[in-house]
């Protein structure tokens, strides 16, 4: 099964604040990050994160994470391991601006920025492992080991119970995320056959009603 997904992780800063931020709700649902999300799903590091998860991919771009990163650094990974291609995106933004970042497609990677001092010891683990069998993509590990050393989260390995989140109606940061695969949540309810009866049922009481009234009126007139 292919993966397409991405998270948002963001120091000390309490998952109702989040919430508020982005404009997301929860809908009751908890599981593990990976179950959870449909599409977001938010739980806590041990180590003292906030971590947002999309089953979408598209998350870490700087725009999208312009007003979290006016709290604190923010952390964002994206990761697909399509059969074709394994491709991974990690970056780290402060106050809108990228700070560094990581990007690997298959065996190729690419850095930005001064990068982390836990980045050398996982590239260079991973880069002996590439290069003693190359038909295995090592490097698309780096971003994933990299955001566990980092916040602790890794989606692959968590059990701390995530909880499911879908956008509110006015949420302008889901609407406007720059490059993210997201389906247009929430899409308006549609009426059920009882619903439009109901519906119709209230119209045709508050309209009897109404003329009732009119008609007590128009006979208290001509007295």
């Amino acid at each position: 099964m292919s993966v397409h997904d991405s998270w948002i992780a963001v120091r000390d800063l309490p998952g109702e604040v989040l919430l508020d931020l982005l404009g997301l709700e929860e809908t009751g649902k908890e599981d593990v990050a990976v179950c959870a999300a449909d599409p977001y799903a938010w739980g806590r590091t041990e180590t003292g994160w906030t971590v947002l998860y999309a089953n979408f991919n598209g998350l870490a771009h700087p725009d999208n994470l312009r007003e979290l990163s006016g709290h604190g650094t923010v952390l964002a990974c994206d990761y697909q391991d399509q059969v074709d291609t394994l491709s991974g995106l990690m970056i780290a933004v402060r106050d809108g601006e990228a700070l560094w970042k990581i990007d690997v497609v298959g065996d190729v990677l690419e850095t930005e920025g001064t990068l982390p001092p836990e980045f050398g010891p996982i590239h260079d683990r991973l880069a002996v492992l590439d290069g003693t069998d190359p038909d295995t993509a090592y490097l698309w590990d780096i971003p994933i080991e990299l955001g566990e050393a980092l916040c602790g989260f890794n989606p692959f390995k968590s059990e701390t119970p995530f909880r499911s989140l879908r956008p509110r109606k006015d949420s302008i940061w889901h609407r406007s995320l720059t490059l993210a695969e997201h389906l247009n949540y929430p899409e308006p309810p549609k009426s059920s056959s009882t619903g439009v009866l109901w519906d119709l049922g209230r119209i045709i009481f508050w309209w009897a009603l109404g003329l009732g009234a009119f008609g007590a009126f128009l006979n208290w007139l001509d007295r």
